[in-house]
């Protein structure tokens, strides 16, 4: 604990390097001070000394630690030619292919100083007269992508993502040229693994799996997710069951069985060391196959530890495993403190130990089908209570039908890694591959049935929830005030315990009041303007181009979540066949008017006085023009439109530029009615009403 505190500090506040190690040497000579103190002469008064000394030690070492491994990414925007070594492929966009690179060479001295840096290769589908494969080097030329925080409060920030799984850069081909070089003559892992992988799936497919199929049995057994279409992770999310998708301490754990029962059957059983040095190089094998994530890498740790002290004959304590594969992956990379995947593998597994006895002695059943159902269905519960909290702070969704994604689909996880096993081993019998990938292709299309199925359940998913850390931080302290009173049954863990549940529930009821009735937000996405207007009944987005449902609720999921918002949401686009040039949203105090760039005013006048005007795009006329026809007070100009259309147009509006706000750079702008303490643009206003004018 005082690592990870080390961690948060050092990364949210950055101290030279040379001062953290002052503070370091000065809390080493006071522990070992006191040790030889107390030595010397006990005092019992002064007794807790050396404990604060190596804690607070710990707590600098964290902080220098971070700052040591901190990532380094290059953010400037700039043209150039780059030589990159390919290293495996990460799926497609809808324009671009993208890859994962090294960089090995650079025309700019920028460039250069990150040679052998990670980095994201967009190449454009157009032109390329071979697809890029992992080893070869290619001389690419484009441009830099900058990183950029999303504009869109509670909005994923894969810029962040990307820095914090140390990318340092994002390469768009785009608009220049790549050729094909040569190949890599260096060895490479990783490169050796994508290599790996791209064979086992041209084998699967040679034998007639689908593709739908393959790319569900890429990420299940090779940790690959790449291959999946949008559709396919969100029948798994909805459903509760992309922890399958996710190769996590399940699969490590089939492989260690299945290891174990092969080792035994060559004769290794008696042959304890033997046994466990294969057992540790093929868990790390598949670790590194599957990429080395952190819920892989603490499944790995731990099954390795267990053997290694079963082979020491020392005791074992899970509680000490779990933290020891929690310190391990932080000295490899601190910034897994980061990851997601990292808490909720390690919570999980906390959570099971510590709720699965509990939950299964409720029941107990002889027969055994019923016996091995209930504990499947203890297990889901036990994983579920430690871990929802997390999975609605960072996702906002709760999969309803978890238990019965459990129940019908881990059973089969084990089948299928073992016949993707045979399949693989059976290389020298056509038969026996036919057979193996038939029955493999028939699992994978039931997981597939599956999934979707129990996503098309009425209310499969419970979306647009929101829980702040603090409120995270209390539920989980609620769970182990709960245990700690299980553990020493004294009255004042339950005092302390309905404090808590007291807490969580007023911030629960103070989260719903302050929740506005109506909320208006202007922002944009993918070059898109989009003004979204909801209360709670009504969610209306409105769009300069049509966008898809999925890249809307990508962009504005978060501000439902905060605001309540209704789960379904109508899109009206530019080009769609409801048109409605002018939105006018006339408020108590405030007014704002939308407008669409093909917008012609009428040359009437009468209009009131707008305290916002939206422009999707760069509108035809200018402000000095619109001042005649309509008075204002500010602009917003959406993210549509070409840079240079906007650019010009700024310079013929430069004396109304302190009146106009650039939703690409000043982020989204929010109009509520009631929520004062917002941090970006709070406005206050009354009932707001719609009104539609059809203008030519």
């Amino acid at each position: 604990m005082p690592f990870i505190i080390g961690i948060i500090l050092g990364a949210l506040m950055e101290m030279p390097l040379w001062c953290l190690m002052v503070v370091m040497v000065f809390w080493c000579l006071l522990f070992f001070a006191c040790v030889i103190g107390f030595r010397m002469r006990a005092s019992y008064r002064w007794r807790f000394l050396p404990g604060v000394a190596f804690v607070s030690w710990v707590i600098a070492f964290g902080m220098f630690y971070i700052q040591l491994r901190k990532p380094i990414v290059l953010d400037s925007k700039l043209q150039s030619d780059i030589a990159v070594k390919v290293i495996s492929g990460l799926g497609e966009t809808p324009r671009s292919l993208k890859y994962d690179v090294e960089l090995i060479g650079g025309e700019d001295s920028v460039v250069s100083r990150f040679i052998g840096s990670d980095g994201r290769l967009y190449l454009k589908r157009d032109g390329l007269d071979q697809i890029p494969q992992p080893g070869e080097i290619w001389i690419v030329s484009g441009q830099v992508m900058p990183y950029q925080s999303p504009g869109t409060p509670y909005m994923f920030d894969y810029s962040d993502y990307l820095r914090k799984n140390r990318i340092a850069f994002q390469f768009i081909c785009n608009t220049g040229t790549c050729n094909y070089s040569k190949d890599s003559e260096s060895f490479d892992l990783f490169v050796f693994c994508a290599q790996l992988k791209g064979q086992l799936m041209h084998l699967f497919s040679e034998y007639g799996m689908s593709q739908r199929e393959r790319a569900v049995l890429n990420a299940l057994f090779l940790g690959d997710k790449s291959e999946l279409s949008s559709d396919q992770k969100d029948h798994f999310a909805a459903a509760g069951a992309m922890h399958l998708l996710a190769v996590s301490g399940l699969h490590v754990g089939i492989i260690y069985l299945l290891a174990g029962f092969l080792l035994n059957a060559c004769g290794l059983r008696r042959k304890r060391s033997i046994k466990v040095v294969f057992i540790v190089l093929i868990l790390l094998g598949y670790a590194i196959l599957t990429g080395l994530s952190p819920s892989v890498l603490r499944a790995f740790i731990m099954f390795s530890m267990m053997e290694i002290g079963i082979l020491m004959k020392r005791r074992k304590n899970i509680f000490n495993m779990i933290f020891a594969s929690l310190l391990l992956i932080l000295l490899l990379d601190p910034l897994a403190i980061y990851n997601i995947g990292f808490w909720l593998s390690h919570v999980a597994v906390i959570s099971i130990i510590v709720f699965y006895p509990l939950i299964n002695g409720w029941f107990v059943f002889k027969f055994p089908p019923f016996k091995w159902i209930w504990s499947l269905f203890s297990v889901s519960i036990a994983a579920q209570i430690g871990t929802f909290p997390l999975g609605i702070a960072i996702f906002h969704d709760f999969p309803i039908y978890f238990i019965i994604s459990n129940l019908l689909l881990i059973p089969i996880v084990a089948p299928i890694l073992v016949l993707a096993i045979l399949s693989v081993g059976v290389q020298f019998s056509s038969f026996l591959s036919k057979m193996f990938i038939g029955c493999l292709s028939n699992l994978l299309e039931y997981l597939n049935d599956s999934v979707q199925w129990i996503e098309s359940l009425p209310y499969s998913v419970w979306s647009h929830l929101y829980l702040g850390w603090h409120q995270v931080a209390l539920i989980y302290l609620a769970l182990l005030l709960f245990l700690m009173f299980r553990e020493s049954v004294q009255i004042r863990y339950i005092r302390y315990l309905v404090m808590v549940v007291l807490f969580i529930g007023l911030s629960f009821l103070y989260g719903q009041n302050a929740r506005p009735n109506q909320v208006l937000v202007a922002t944009h996405s993918s070059g898109r303007t989009l003004v979204n207007i909801f209360d709670r009944n009504h969610n209306v987005v409105f769009v300069d181009r049509n966008i898809s449902n999925r890249n809307v609720s990508y962009c504005l999921k978060g501000i439902w979540s905060f605001y309540g918002a209704p789960v379904d949401f109508e899109i009206i686009s530019g080009d769609s066949s409801i048109r409605s040039p002018v939105v006018l949203k006339q408020m108590e105090g405030l007014s704002i008017l939308y407008v669409r760039k093909e917008v012609q005013w009428p040359s009437n006048e009468g209009y009131p006085f707008f305290d916002w005007i939206i422009f999707n795009q760069v509108p035809n006329q200018s402000l000095e023009e619109l001042s005649l026809k309509v008075n204002f007070d500010k602009v917003i100009l959406g993210g549509g439109g070409s840079r240079i259309d906007k650019e010009k147009w700024l310079q013929a509006n430069r004396k109304y530029r302190e009146r106009i706000c650039l939703l690409e750079e000043q982020g989204a702008q929010i109009f509520s009615e009631n929520y004062s303490w917002y941090k970006l643009n709070p406005i206050l206003f009354g009932n707001m009403g719609r009104l539609s004018l059809n203008l030519r």
